[in-house]
């Protein structure tokens, strides 16, 4: 089962400011994850976030982007560089 990708408002202008081949590599990810948004694979890198249940991070190179999974659909909230994106999520959550 594939589940539904929705983005905040903030992480769709977060995702177009990428370079083309960070947004390639996500879109790759992001079919990866639909299908199985909680679990790490050769091919995915994800994390459930420290002391933020709920969320999830998704690496892909030196990239991050920040979702959350419901368990009905998975909705992305940031994309940014490890060193800033998470206390850029601390701000917009």
């Amino acid at each position: 089962m594939a589940y539904p990708i929705r983005f905040k408002r903030e992480a769709v202008q977060d995702f177009e400011s990428l370079p083309r081949d960070a947004q390639l590599r996500f879109l790759f990810a992001f079919g990866l994850v639909s299908s199985n948004p909680m679990r790490p694979s050769a091919q995915l890198l994800i994390k459930q976030m420290r002391g933020h249940s709920g969320f999830w991070r998704l690496t892909v190179g030196p990239l991050r982007a920040i979702y959350q999974f419901d368990g009905t659909a998975i909705r992305f909230y940031m994309f940014g560089e490890r060193a800033t994106i998470y206390q850029q999520f601390e701000s917009r959550k």
